[in-house]
């Protein structure tokens, strides 16, 4: 197996480092099977500006996270959700392995990276708040507020 490349990408696919919060972040990894047969997984590991590890994820929602793959060039795509991430810089780590066969055929830490801001034209979960939120994520969570009968 190998790696071909890592991208940061925009729905329209669209190389970029800087993202609104409003915006989802596509990882795009392209990478080539020279030897048909093996069950290959793909990760990516998300750490921030400070070096704490964000989230791990694994291709696990594909058909091919429990089949072999054949012979060919492949792209894949692991979208993260718009209003998920904080702001800030952010470094991306790729990976092709499977443990149940403990391997790992190729592992490249901070091969990319990219920034979050929020635009000012669009409402984030920050909302009126003049301060940064702390935390590694800042999700737009839905809420639900009732007031109870007395």
């Amino acid at each position: 197996v190998r790696l071909n490349g890592v991208a940061v990408t925009d729905r329209a696919g669209n190389t970029r480092s800087n993202f609104s919060s409003d915006e989802q972040i596509g990882l795009k990894m392209t990478y080539e099977v020279i030897q048909p047969g093996r069950t290959l997984w793909l990760g990516y590991n998300l750490s921030n500006q400070y070096g704490v590890e964000v989230f791990d994820t694994h291709s696990v929602s594909t058909p091919l996270y429990r089949q072999p793959h054949e012979k060919g060039c492949y792209i894949a795509t692991s979208w993260i959700p718009a209003r998920l991430l904080n702001t800030g810089s952010y470094l991306v780590g790729a990976a092709i392995f499977n443990h149940q066969e403990q391997l790992i055929h190729c592992h490249e830490r901070e091969v990319v990276s990219f920034h979050v801001y929020d635009d000012p034209a669009v409402a984030t979960a920050r909302g009126l708040s003049a301060e940064e939120l702390p935390g590694a994520v800042r999700p737009w969570l839905d809420w639900t507020i009732e007031k109870q009968a007395v």
